[in-house]
């Protein structure tokens, strides 16, 4: 494969390493019927929820509500730009990684 084109499981593969880097991708919402737009997010990492063990007691922990984003299921993952926000996308929707059109 050419220099100018990268498999879509190479790109998971290198964000999960946890390289920082540039991701152009198309959007889409079902559920509103909107998309088709060409964002680029600049200086991105993927985010992955941290396992373990707090030394924080859990009656000492504020009870949160959080709901399971089923990522498996939906097929999405988290990124996060440099700024500190957190976007969800779905990987299918990359469309260049790094300069380098994504195929699949």
């Amino acid at each position: 494969m050419s220099d100018r084109y990268i498999s879509i499981a190479d790109v998971l593969q290198l964000l999960r390493l946890g390289r920082r880097s540039t991701i152009t991708l198309c959007t889409l919402d079902i559920n509103r019927k909107t998309g088709g737009d060409r964002v680029e997010y600049k200086d991105v990492t993927i985010v992955e929820r941290k396992t373990g063990k707090t030394t924080q007691s859990i009656s000492a922990a504020p009870a949160i509500n959080t709901k399971n984003p089923h990522h498996r299921f939906n097929k999405t993952l988290n990124i996060q730009t440099k700024n500190g926000d957190v976007i969800t996308i779905h990987p299918v929707l990359i469309e260049e990684y790094n300069g380098q059109r994504v195929v699949l």
